[in-house]
């Protein structure tokens, strides 16, 4: 069985550089975060209690559609944000500030567990984490307009709702410091990370 690593992580902490870097060492397919797809994503940006149901129920087709064809796969694939990640993340939070009633978020949940049958359980979850300020420096440094208003408090909220999926999850999971590891520019950083992911595979 080829493997399926999900890499996950908060905005801006360099989850898609790593699933990238990993995928061209390995020979895996890169599936990205359907980010491109997402037509409610300014919307929610702008008006998060307005349109949070829209878009994660959005992000949860889009990301379903990738789990399926990834089911199907006989390659090896490194994913950047998952389905799961989608719901107990985002969407949790979303119905902790108040954004997603309960009747939306018995929805969102009863479409997850439709869909989870479907789908592959990964062998390895890469979650790559980094100081909020740093986040904070990177997302501006991209310039992505529907980020231009992130707040501290979001990528906060968003940074506790992935210490409680991590915790109460039962697939292996392998945390990078990407303050630590600068594994977008220094060669020794990616051999090294490269180096923790391939011996997490084994165990896993």
């Amino acid at each position: 069985m080829t493997h399926y690593v999900q890499f996950c992580g908060n905005i801006g902490a360099g989850k898609s550089t790593l699933a990238r870097l990993f995928a061209g060492h390995a020979g895996f397919d890169y599936v990205p975060e359907p980010v491109l797809d997402l037509t409610f994503v300014d919307d929610f940006y702008l008006d998060m209690p307005r349109w949070s149901f829209h878009h994660q129920m959005e992000f949860l087709l889009l990301n379903a559609q990738q789990e399926r064809l990834i089911a199907s796969s006989s390659r090896g694939v490194c994913q950047d944000r998952s389905l799961a990640e989608c719901v107990f993340v985002f969407a949790a939070q979303c119905r902790s500030h108040g954004w997603i009633s309960d009747r939306e978020w018995r929805l969102l949940t009863m479409a997850y567990k439709l869909m989870e049958s479907a789908i592959r359980r990964p062998d390895l979850r890469v979650l790559v984490s980094a100081p909020i300020p740093t986040l904070m420096t990177r997302i501006v440094s991209r310039g992505r307009p529907h980020e231009a208003n992130m707040s501290v408090s979001w990528l906060t909220a968003l940074d506790q709702s992935y210490a409680s999926w991590i915790s109460a999850g039962s697939v292996a999971t392998l945390t990078i410091d990407a303050e630590r590891f600068d594994f977008a520019n220094n060669r020794k950083d990616q051999a090294e990370v490269i180096s923790l992911i391939e011996n997490a595979l084994e165990r896993s």
